[in-house]
């Protein structure tokens, strides 16, 4: 894959990763000359038209709307029959990466962190757009602290298509919010909800609700109280904890309006923390605020969504205007409402808990049926595949549609290069269908055999060594030689020779065969002097002084000495016009010197 070249314009450069639905890769644009990101649509999404159409709307209107902590969304474009989401390059990792790196952050960083991500959804806010798939998988974090928001809006695409919304629900769930789960659609309020979600996410190190499926996590979400940040993080102050409250309040409208409404009170959040001042719970005289208005997503055709009442109608309807007399009908229906909320208070607690809990469920299978055409996937054993080769290994996992993928590659003095060593879930565990399977593949033996390089030319060689994990050094050595030019001579080290994976190969190079004037003066024998002083030394170290000439490289001085030892100049005796000395500490080179053949000549050898 990398190095292939996408609508004649995108070089992939590198994977990336993936996700759901999409691989992930790195690639240069060599058109506008920029480095961007390609998402490949995977089977069976790519083949769907509907949803591919869909995608191609959502993201050509998200492509409006421009932020710095916004990943770009540059279009929907394919090759060949590759449909893929192209868009800018988010540096840095996951949030969720980073927590199971990290546990937590501190409160100043989340806050910040919480900050540039609101300001990011706000802008969605205002152009209109619900983000809807917000979690810690779509926020990448870099080094210095940059965030970017990822994939906004694109869930309105995911009922046009009969899998994509099974396939993304594992990553959704721990951010549902309970309005979502009943089977209202996503909103600003919603998005409000998983903000809240991520914030007790970096202060507690986990997520509110865990379970173990994305069913019961729902339920939760449905059903439970938010546990208090603090209990998990002491560390964080009383009104930051109400903030994250607040976010993740069960009622919408008890929560903020949209993002840029709790941006504000985490802006007030931030000074007091720079400042140390202390603040009070609310924040703000809570006065009317103003609600973003969003565009209504369309529904594809097999999830039709019942038309809701405003709430002045219902009121309305159902209350006589004051002054005005009930009709006896509305006066028989307000006797038996009456009648049943009488009988509803001899109904026990527990009882009235289990409907309440069981009415929960049912709401939250309806919403993963009705909303995102999810059948229940069936579970599969993960086969023993340790020992296979990474092709075998993926094609079972295929056959038992699992997915797979090269985790990490570990050096094995067992296991042959590119076999399975081991797999994540292991053998015998059961998972649903569709779980990414990460394989852990043996890089083969640390050391490797050092390959006999004689008589091939310079660039096969590199390419030789590079295909078993050796390397050629820069400084390539050209003495005079029968072979033809270009054309390996020597090498150091020797061929079949054990060495650690990454070694430098110093080479011999064919200079060609020389004429008659070259040879002369190649045969030329002169005396090299070249002195020494060690400078800097604290310690014993080993020196070594190598000196090429036309015949090529050899040792002429290797001795153990200490500091303030003083070497007498080294006279040698070399052929050709010049010499090269390498001085050598430990091994290590620390000086070269090239001198001409200017000393007392002694002769030439035929």
């Amino acid at each position: 894959m990398i190095g292939s070249i996408l609508r004649v314009r995108y070089e992939i450069t590198q994977i990336l990763g993936e996700d759901s639905l999409f691989a992930v890769l790195g690639a240069r644009d060599r058109l506008q000359q920029r480095d961007v990101c390609v998402r490949l649509l995977k089977e069976p999404f790519k083949n769907e038209q509907e949803f591919l159409d869909r995608l191609t709307e959502t993201a050509a209107r998200v492509a409006n709307i421009s932020h710095p902590n916004l990943e770009r969304i540059l279009g929907m474009d394919g090759d060949e029959g590759e449909p893929f989401l192209l868009t800018e390059v988010s540096k840095g990792s996951p949030m969720n990466e980073r927590l199971r790196k990290l546990g937590t952050l501190s409160v100043p960083v989340a806050v910040q962190t919480t900050i540039a991500l609101c300001e990011a959804v706000h802008a969605l806010h205002k152009g209109g757009i619900v983000h809807g798939d917000l979690g810690a998988h779509h926020l990448v974090v870099s080094a210095d602290g940059e965030a970017k928001v990822q994939m906004g809006g694109l869930w309105t695409a995911y009922s046009f298509s009969q899998s994509a919304g099974h396939a993304v629900l594992p990553q959704m769930a721990p951010y549902l919010a309970p309005e979502i789960t009943k089977g209202s659609m996503p909103s600003p309020r919603s998005d409000v909800y998983a903000i809240g979600v991520m914030l007790y996410e970096m202060l507690a190190g986990r997520q509110p609700f865990m379970a173990d499926t994305p069913v019961a996590v729902a339920v939760k979400h449905l059903n439970e109280a938010p546990p208090n940040v603090r209990m998990m993080n002491p560390s964080a102050p009383i009104v930051l904890a109400e903030i994250v409250r607040k976010a993740m309040a069960k009622e919408s409208i008890d929560r903020y309006a949209d993002a840029g409404d709790l941006l504000s009170d985490l802006r007030i959040m931030q000074d007091a923390l720079r400042f140390g001042r202390t603040l009070a719970w609310p924040i703000r005289d809570e006065g009317p605020t103003t609600q973003v208005t969003v565009e209504e997503p369309v529904v594809a055709p097999s999830q039709p969504v019942a038309p809701k009442m405003s709430a002045a109608r219902e009121e309305k309807k159902s209350k006589p205007v004051r002054g005005e007399k009930p009709a006896p009908a509305d006066r028989r229906e307000t006797a038996k409402r009456e009648l049943v909320e009488e009988r509803a208070r001899d109904v026990p607690v527990w009882l009235s808990t289990l409907v309440a809990f069981s009415a929960g469920l049912f709401a939250v299978l309806a919403i993963i049926f009705v909303i995102f055409n999810l059948n229940k996937p069936k579970q599969v054993g993960v086969p023993d595949l340790r020992r296979l080769s990474y092709s075998e290994a993926a094609s079972r996992l295929e056959d038992l549609q699992l997915t797979p993928r090269v985790q990490k590659r570990e050096t094995s003095e067992t296991i042959p290069a590119e076999q399975v060593l081991r797999t994540l879930p292991e053998s015998g565990e059961k998972v649903f269908e569709g779980t990414v399977v990460n394989i852990v593949v043996s890089a083969g033996s640390a050391n490797v055999v050092t390959p006999d390089l004689s008589g091939v030319s310079l660039d096969q060689a590199k390419k030789i060594l590079a295909s078993v994990g050796l390397e050629a050094a820069d400084d390539v050595e050209r003495i005079a030689s029968d072979k033809p030019k270009d054309v390996v001579v020597g090498q150091d080290p020797a061929k079949g020779k054990k060495s650690p994976r990454n070694t430098v190969v110093r080479l011999k190079v064919s200079q060609g065969k020389l004429s008659r004037e070259e040879q002369a003066q190649a045969n030329k024998r002169s005396n090299f002097t070249i002195n020494i002083e060690l400078s800097e030394l604290t310690t014993n170290i080993r020196l070594r002084v190598d000196m090429t000439d036309s015949r090529g490289k050899r040792t002429i001085y290797e001795k153990e000495q200490s500091p303030g030892d003083f070497i007498d100049p080294i006279v040698r005796t070399g052929y050709g016009k010049e010499a090269k000395f390498e001085i050598y500490y430990d091994d290590e080179l620390v000086k070269t010197v090239v001198q001409p053949a200017a000393e007392a000549e002694e002769g030439t050898d035929e």
